[in-house]
C-alpha cells in the first residue's frame, strides 16, 4: 500500500526580489513499511521535501496524498493533529528539552493528546525498553552520550505509533560505531512494527541499512538505486 505519493512537487522561495526553485516538479511513492534514504548536495532539496511531507511547509504546486487522501495545506490546525497522530520526528540536533528526564522527554508528545495517564506509562516504558533505554530513563539530556540522546529522540518519535518517521541527518553527530547501533535499531524497528522511515542524511552508511536510496540533485529524484 502506498503511504506517501507526491506528484509535480514545486517549491519555490523568494528572498528579496530573487526567487530560488528548492523542487522542481519532483515525483515519488513510498510504501507502507519502506526504509528509505533521501541523498543529495546541500540545497539540493532534501530538507524541503521532508519538511513538505511532514506538514511543516506548504508547496507551492503539486500535490501530496497520504493513504491516498490528498493533504489540504492550508487547514492548519488539521495539520498540526496529523502530525502529531501520524508522523514522528527525528532530528540532527536532538532536540530534547534540557530540564526533562529520559521519561519526560518520551512522554512529551503525548501530553498533547488525549490519552490517560495509565495509557502514556504503559507507552513510554515500551517504548523506553525497545529503544533500550531503561537504565538511563531518570537521566537528563546532559548526563547522556550522543548515542544515547539520539536513542531519546527515536522513542519520542515513535511513543505515538506513527505509521512514518522522518529523519533528518540522524547520524550526523555520531561516529561510526555508534552509527551503526542508530541504524540497527531503525532498522529493527521497520522490520518489527513496519514503521515506515523516510531519512535525508550524507552518510553514506546508511545505503547499507536502508530498502532504497534516492539521489535529490536540484530539486529533481536523478537516479534511484536499491540497496
Amino acid at each position: 500500500m502506498q503511504l506517501i505519493t507526491i506528484k509535480n512537487l514545486f517549491k519555490t522561495y523568494r528572498l528579496g526580489d530573487v526567487e530560488v526553485s528548492a523542487l522542481r516538479g519532483l515525483s515519488l511513492s513510498i510504501e507502507q513499511g519502506e526504509f528509505v534514504a533521501l541523498y543529495g548536495a546541500s540545497g539540493s532539496g532534501k530538507t524541503t521535501l521532508l519538511n513538505i511531507i511532514a506538514c511543516i511547509d506548504a508547496p507551492s504546486s503539486g500535490k501530496v496524498f497520504y493513504e491516498q487522501k490528498q493533504i489540504n495545506y492550508s487547514q492548519s490546525k488539521k495539520l498540526g493533529q496529523f502530525r502529531l497522530n501520524k508522523i514522528g520526528f527525528v532530528f540532527q540536533s536532538y532536540n530534547l528539552v534540557p530540564v526533562l528526564n529520559t521519561y519526560e522527554n518520551i512522554e512529551y508528545p503525548l501530553l498533547l493528546t488525549a490519552k490517560s495517564e495509565e495509557e502514556r506509562k504503559q507507552l513510554v516504558e515500551n517504548i523506553i525498553d525497545q529503544v533500550g533505554l531503561t537504565d538511563v530513563k531518570g537521566h537528563k539530556p546532559r548526563q547522556l552520550s550522543g548515542g544515547q540522546r539520539q536513542r531519546v529522540a527515536i522513542g519520542r518519535a515513535l511513543v505515538n505509533k506513527p505509521k512514518l518517521v522522518i529523519a533528518d541527518e540522524p547520524t550526523a553527530n555520531l561516529d561510526v560505531k555508534t552509527s551503526r547501533r542508530i541504524l540497527e535499531l531503525l532498522t529493527g524497528l521497520n522490520e518489527v512494527e513496519n514503521t515506515t522511515f523516510l531519512i535525508a542524511t550524507h552518510d553514506p552508511l546508511v545505503k547499507e541499512y536502508v530498502g532504497r536510496s534516492i539521489m535529490i540533485r536540484d530539486g529533481k529524484i536523478r537516479t534511484k538505486e536499491h540497496v
